[in-house]
């Protein structure tokens, strides 16, 4: 999504500064049908044993583990459910999960009662048996009733086989389109292509939205019965399912988070490989996964105990540094996840999203402030640029090694050009905004630089922390530290923007339009910026129009 500067003068309804414009006339932009994620999937499946006991439930799911690897991974570049990709190999590995699943829960008599009722054994499955199991327990499979055309078909079909009959209707129901993919097909109209979704597809996507797997047998009940299409029943069923799927919950808060933050793109510290590295490390090691768990840490306490707004969490002054090798780094106590005792940063050296150790190691032993300006620019700010001239390879590679002068200055005067300027206004400072950090992430006033082959300190030059991040053009404030420049990018409305965007593409399956989608942006974005705002925007984001209603293609 890209967020544009000329909205910076909007206000939302909590006074914050915002990019998004509402025109209550449009509709929101179409959606389509969608294939479940592998987690999804998975979920759905391990849904399914809850009628067993838990100990046939836990041997049914180890076998299971071993057929998984048979679907594809997800794919995608931000969230796993971006993955819209059907392959032969997806198809062949459907059918083997299916399949070793329906022989699993059709292999004694009891698994047989359960699932089917009392009238079905490894021996017998009679006509009835199956008509009462499509009636009364397919519909947790498919999501929705059955039709009586879909039950007699389905029972001919069954009857092709003369043993293993149960064992086949389920295969046949779990390679079903409505259990491997979020089917919306009915509705009633609105107005031309505008379709307030039913019940049951409702249901579907309140549970895909907040577990990640399809809706469990009381939420079903509250399709059947219609209640669901109350806002205050919603609300009710989103806290229940929280409660009695915390880690489904968690998982489906975390993704989110992995996604819009680009865990993948943390990178890793530098090693200690070489001479310069051991130099540069100062006998201090770094774990990317200790990166990964502070940021996790850290939306998990706003989320929940900490119950912050969009603004609590971007400017946050404290550590959540969970490993020794991080909370070292920072200088500060460890972070207890249990007992979520507050951990303060030094003061006046870092505070805020952006200086997370996270964001800023670069894997070896210098800085590079455009990789920096640039994940600033796309990722916490949703701008795209200019692409570069066509003659890009040379001029990318990183500035002639000075160890007479700073790295600010060696990237200055590298694209300090005409033909380069028109894109490094908008990135450059934006990096140099945050030199006041090596590439482990720590704090410094005095940038250190070694000799590559013998990692000797050969300088160390004063960091210069005084720029002009113009966030957007016609804003040319200075900035002299990480704090104000957080306080800068959450002030233009820009960064909570970008991320009402991408959680957009998160909840509703597409990416947004920022006209025809706006009024729902805007929603969110009020949400987000007021207290519990994570919790609001995650969790009230499923009683919104877009939430209700679909657009027709």
């Amino acid at each position: 999504m890209h967020v544009s500067s000329s909205d910076n003068a909007l206000l939302n309804s909590n006074g914050f500064q915002t990019v998004f414009k509402c025109d209550p006339n449009q509709d929101p932009s179409p959606s389509s049908a969608r294939r479940l994620s592998k987690a999804e999937l998975i979920n759905s499946l391990h849904l399914l044993l809850s009628p067993l006991p838990s100990n046939d439930q836990t041997t049914i799911k180890n076998i299971m583990y071993g057929l998984y690897p048979s679907i594809p991974d997800d794919n995608a570049l931000k969230f796993a459910n971006d993955d819209t990709s059907i392959t032969e190999s997806h198809t062949s590995g459907y059918f083997v999960v299916a399949k070793g699943l329906a022989a699993e829960l059709t292999k004694t008599n009891a698994r047989m009662s359960a699932i089917f009722g009392a009238c079905a054994t490894t021996t017998s499955f009679a006509d009835a048996c199956a008509d009462a199991f499509l009636s009364q327990g397919a519909d947790q499979i498919l999501r929705r009733p059955l039709t009586a055309t879909e039950k007699i078909d389905f029972i001919a079909k069954m009857k092709t086989f003369s043993t293993q009959r149960a064992q086949w209707l389920l295969t046949r129901l779990l390679m079903h389109p409505n259990f491997l993919f979020q089917i919306e097909l009915e509705g009633t109209e609105q107005k031309l292509d505008l379709l307030k979704i039913t019940p049951y597809e409702l249901a579907s996507r309140i549970s895909f939205h907040v577990v990640k797997q399809s809706p469990d047998r009381a939420l079903l009940s509250k399709a059947a019965d219609g209640s669901i299409m109350n806002e205050a029943v919603i609300k009710a069923e989103v806290q229940r399912l929280v409660a009695s799927y915390p880690i489904q919950a968690s998982y489906s808060v975390d993704h989110f988070f992995d996604g819009w933050l680009a865990y993948k793109n943390i990178a890793h510290p530098a090693s200690g490989a070489t001479p310069a590295e051991v130099a540069f490390a100062e006998g201090a090691k770094l774990s990317r996964q200790s990166l990964i768990n502070e940021v996790t840490n850290m939306s998990r306490y706003y989320m929940n105990e900490g119950r912050g707004s969009f603004e609590d969490f971007f400017l946050s002054p404290y550590s959540f540094a969970s490993d020794n090798d991080l909370a070292n780094l920072y200088g500060v106590a460890k972070w207890d996840p249990v007992a979520k005792q507050m951990v303060a940063f030094p003061q006046g050296q870092r505070a805020g999203l952006l200086g997370r150790a996270a964001f800023l190691v670069s894997g070896n032993v210098g800085t590079s402030p455009i990789i920096r300006g640039l994940m600033v620019r796309r990722q916490f700010l949703c701008e795209e640029l200019t692409p570069p001239p066509t003659n890009i390879a040379n001029m990318v590679r990183d500035p002639v090694f000075d160890p007479t002068i700073s790295t600010r200055q060696r990237y200055h005067e590298k694209t300090n050009s005409t033909a380069c300027m028109g894109c490094h206004t908008q990135i450059n400072p934006l990096g140099f905004a945050l030199e006041s950090y090596d590439a482990f992430g720590r704090f410094r006033t005095m940038e250190k630089v070694y000799d590559a082959t013998s990692g000797q300190l050969l300088n160390q030059i004063p960091v210069d922390p005084v720029v002009q991040p113009l966030i957007s053009p016609q804003d040319s404030r200075s900035i002299a530290s990480s704090d104000q420049f957080n306080q800068l990018i959450a002030q233009s409305g820009k960064a909570r923007g970008c991320m009402v965007g991408s959680f957009f593409n998160y909840a509703f399956h597409r990416q947004p339009d920022n006209i025809k989608d706006g009024c729902a942006l805007r929603d969110l974005d009020d949400a987000v910026s007021s207290q519990e705002g994570l919790k609001k925007i995650f969790y009230d984001s499923v009683t919104q129009k877009a939430f209700l209603y679909r657009k027709l293609d």
